[in-house]
């Protein structure tokens, strides 16, 4: 039997959380960053702005940079999704969190996403592979945003595929419109686009990798079609989380930490 992970925050971890301006400008480190405060429930909440944020790897920037971010975002709770391969070519970060605020690593798949794409493993084959095969990381990682403190920000290479399947299999749990669950997947392709053309900037022009058009892709039948397999095969996002360990519990916390009330 799984051992349960993660409970729950009191409402006290609430926090008022980034600014709307301070994201956006924040946007010229993190091309991949967005808050997702303010996507609707089904029975008329919405995430609340500040609490839950997403983004591409923090491990490029400079210890200023990610000073700034942490800082100008008030980041008390940082999720790193990287693998273990990932970190260990760009060495551990180090990050500044003040007062009861974490870093937790939780490494989900151990190979490169490039390397798996240009040997033919299609987005659809990695994102089973994800959900279905790593689940006890996902229930570790939803654990962990359920107990905060807040803002939580999750985080993977390039902020699209592990970061972008953590954060559906939550905003599903919670009963967020799955159509707009969707639309925030879909958004991640401009941003990995930004992320590519600084990671290609490091390279000189006969040296560049060829990085496969696949893995800077999100099509929104993509994440839809997840979801559905999801539904399928394990009864939906709770119901997957619960089964790989995650405590019951934790999604009383995470709706007190991520959900408004219907206004009205």
């Amino acid at each position: 039997m799984p051992r349960p992970v993660g409970r729950g925050p009191t409402r006290s971890s609430r926090s008022s959380g980034a600014d709307t301006v301070v994201v956006a400008t924040l946007r010229e480190l993190l091309p991949n960053l967005r808050d997702l405060g303010g996507l609707p429930t089904g029975d008329g909440r919405r995430v609340a702005q500040g609490r839950l944020l997403r983004s591409d790897g923090l491990q490029r920037l400079t210890a200023e940079q990610r000073a700034r971010v942490v800082e100008g975002l008030g980041v008390r709770t940082l999720i790193d999704l990287r693998s273990e391969l990932e970190r260990g070519r760009t060495g551990e970060v180090e990050f500044e969190i003040g007062g009861d605020g974490a870093v937790h690593r939780v490494p989900i798949l151990d190979g490169s996403y490039m390397q798996a794409a240009a040997e033919g493993l299609s987005l659809t084959h990695m994102f089973d592979a994800i959900t279905f095969d790593e689940t006890a990381a996902l229930a570790e990682a939803a654990g962990l945003v359920a107990a905060g403190p807040a803002p939580v920000l999750v985080f993977c290479t390039a902020g699209k595929d592990r970061t972008g399947i953590l954060v559906a299999l939550l905003l599903d749990a919670l009963g967020v419109d799955r159509s707009a669950i969707v639309d925030d997947f879909t958004a991640s392709e401009a941003g990995v686009e930004l992320v590519m053309q600084a990671f290609l900037a490091n390279f000189d022009d006969d040296e560049l990798p060829d990085i496969p058009a696949e893995v800077k892709a999100a099509p929104p039948e993509l994440l839809r079609g997840l979801l559905d397999r999801v539904d399928e095969r394990a009864g939906g996002a709770r119901a997957l989380l619960v089964a790989a360990g995650l405590d019951p519990a934790a999604f009383d916390g995470l709706e007190t930490m991520l959900l408004e009330p219907a206004s009205g």
